[in-house]
Formats: structure tokens, C-alpha cells, sequence
């Protein structure tokens, strides 16, 4: 649980135009550190 704590469990993403406002190298990935299970991803967009 060390690894989640250090990581974050949420971030927030800037979308202009339809896309994803990310830096060169930047990449959104999932990762799962508490073995196999179902889970449930909730994406929220908030407008102007």
C-alpha cells in the first residue's frame, strides 16, 4: 500500500480540443498493485 501512497489514486488530466493536454513523454496508464480483481475506473469531465 506504500506504492499507492506514493503514487496517488487520482490525477487530474486537461483536455483542449478532444485531446488529452499531456508532455512529450507523458503517458496515462493504469496500474494495479493489490493483485488481480475487478475494479471500477471512474472518469469525470467537468466543462466551462
Amino acid at each position: 500500500h506504500i506504492a499507492s501512497s506514493v503514487i496517488g489514486t487520482s490525477k487530474f488530466i486537461p483536455i483542449k480540443g478532444g485531446s488529452l493536454v499531456r508532455g512529450t513523454w507523458q503517458e496515462v496508464m493504469l496500474v494495479e498493485l493489490d493483485g488481480p480483481r475487478t475494479r471500477k475506473v471512474l472518469i469525470q469531465v467537468i466543462g466551462e
